[in-house]
């Protein structure tokens, strides 16, 4: 493609999982930095969904591996469950 002059745009960097703010939030653990997740979408063939981020509470289309908590994961399949029902 790109002999074509067609260049693909560059990927979306993802913020790090690390170290959270401490606390609870409504979907996440402790450890976590995403707060919540809030919708799912099918995108270019692939799952993603939309996070709010601790801290700055940023929003941002991510994909499964990136929502690193038990919680997260459940919403997440309900949410995937929701619309394809």
């Amino acid at each position: 493609l790109a002999a074509r002059g067609i260049v693909a745009p560059p990927a979306k960097q993802t913020r790090e999982s690390g170290g959270g703010e401490g606390g609870e939030g409504a979907q996440g653990s402790s450890a976590s930095q995403l707060a919540e997740v809030l919708e799912y979408r099918r995108y270019m063939g692939n799952d993603q969904w939309r996070v709010r981020w601790r801290g700055d509470g940023g929003e941002s289309w991510e994909r499964w591996a990136v929502l690193d908590g038990e919680a997260l994961r459940e919403r997440a399949a309900a949410l995937r469950e929701e619309r394809r029902g």
